[in-house]
């Protein structure tokens, strides 16, 4: 039997780390969140954010328990996505300047450049 080695040691998540390595970390201990976004971000919400330290035991529980039947937050993004596409949402829906030009510098997107 081959065993998966892993990346990370001791029952505590270690502090410091990137949010990509938050999630390995999740992805490492918890397998069923390699298989379920939800459980990923109710994994990470817990143990990187303290879910369950503002809503407490029982609190987070209800959360978790209803978040799994909730509409997933992938579903409403997509849905955004569409509406706000050129000339889908008639300019009515769109977002902000601001935060229009937020989502340009974080992928790279808008105006083709001139040839240089």
């Amino acid at each position: 039997m081959i065993r998966q080695m892993g990346l990370f040691g001791g029952a505590e998540p270690p502090q410091g780390l990137t949010p990509q390595e938050k999630v390995a970390y999740i992805l490492e201990v918890r397998p069923a969140a390699r298989d379920d976004d939800r459980e990923l971000m109710l994994a990470f919400w817990e143990l990187f954010d303290g879910l369950t330290t503002v809503l407490g035991e029982e609190g987070a529980a209800r959360f978790a328990a209803w978040f799994r039947k909730a509409t997933h937050p992938e579903t409403i993004r997509r849905r955004r996505a569409e509406i706000q596409k050129l000339g889908g949402g008639g300019g009515a829906l769109l977002p902000s300047p601001g935060e229009a030009a937020r989502r340009r510098a974080l992928d790279g997107a808008g105006p083709p450049r001139g040839r240089r």
